[in-house]
């Protein structure tokens, strides 16, 4: 229905990454609900998230 896939998205489809997961497209807006100040927080965990992997394999990334 369109209003549980608002953006009309193929197959609801909100986010793709290639096979080694190091490249992502999102078509949602974590950062809009990254705080609470703008009413929610539940976007902060994909920012924390991103964080966590960098930090688990920044030194294969040189």
């Amino acid at each position: 229905s369109e209003e549980s896939n608002p953006n009309g998205s193929k197959e609801a489809i909100a986010g793709i990454c290639n096979k080694d997961g190091n490249i992502l497209g999102m078509m949602p807006h974590p950062e809009r609900a990254s705080e609470h100040l703008l009413g929610s927080e539940d976007g902060r965990l994909i920012f924390e998230s991103i964080i966590r992997r960098v930090e688990k394999t920044k030194d294969n990334l040189r």
